[in-house]
């Protein structure tokens, strides 16, 4: 992969920051035929960006039928961070790293704790979920819908419980997660299942996995909005892009 992103980068002209994982290979819930999810951030010559045309700012490439490439320019990616975007706060969470330039990591790391919105993050997993719920079948499931509405709700519930960004890894969310051990069980159960079959492998609904979509749903939609919205000092972006652009442009 880093192999990839370097030749990219060198005929293009960005430097890419940051490089990981994303998707259900990092969620440590990957079907056999799953296709791999980097994700990355680059910045591009300081002179790009001065510039009164409204310039590109994602780069997207696929690589045969199973290497997924999409990347952020710096900027856009601590403009989402402002409105705290919850897939940048998972790539940072990755267990799967393929760049990362000596310090930028850890940085955005810190800087993105001021950013984070309970409230925003809590409703972007529970619209994952919604949005997956609504495109299942009636009566059957797809091994991957399912895990696509259960573990943004964990993600949710978690992110409720802990006023803090969630760890990515089903497992994790699992082992972590209060609920009932028959709900846990089935649901790695699935987790199982997917590891070892198709991505669109279907299964019949489970009762008792429907009762709890059915009411956590809702129950964490109504606290997720009883929080706050939250919006840190934008002036901390501006500092940071400044610093990374000029220290890492090619």
């Amino acid at each position: 992969m880093k192999e990839i992103l370097q030749g990219w980068a060198a005929e293009s002209g960005f430097t890419v920051l940051y490089a990981c994982e994303s998707g259900s290979r990092a969620w440590d819930m990957a079907s056999p035929d799953s296709d791999y999810d980097v994700r990355f951030l680059y910045v591009r010559p300081p002179a790009w960006y001065l510039s009164v045309r409204k310039r590109p700012d994602t780069l997207i490439r696929m690589e045969g039928e199973q290497l997924d490439f999409a990347g952020w320019d710096l900027r856009k990616a601590l403009g989402l961070l402002g409105k705290s975007n919850a897939n940048l706060f998972e790539w940072l969470r990755s267990p799967v790293v393929y760049a990362d330039q000596p310090g930028f990591k850890a940085a955005l790391q810190r800087l993105s704790r001021h950013f984070f919105s309970t409230r925003a993050v809590a409703h972007h997993y529970l619209g994952i979920a919604t949005g997956a719920q609504a495109e299942a079948e009636a009566g059957q499931r797809s091994l991957k819908k399912y895990l696509y509405i259960l573990r943004p709700l964990l993600a949710a519930d978690y992110t409720l419980r802990h006023l803090a960004p969630p760890p990515i890894e089903l497992p994790v969310l699992l082992a972590e997660w209060p609920g009932p051990d028959e709900i846990k069980t089935k649901i790695e159960s699935l987790r199982q299942q997917k590891l070892a079959q198709a991505e669109k492998a279907a299964i019949a609904a489970d009762p008792d996995l429907e009762a709890y979509i059915a009411e956590a749903l809702p129950r964490l939609r109504a606290q997720a909005s009883g929080h706050p919205a939250h919006r840190g000092n934008l002036d901390e972006l501006d500092a940071f892009f400044q610093e990374w652009l000029y220290r890492f442009a090619p």
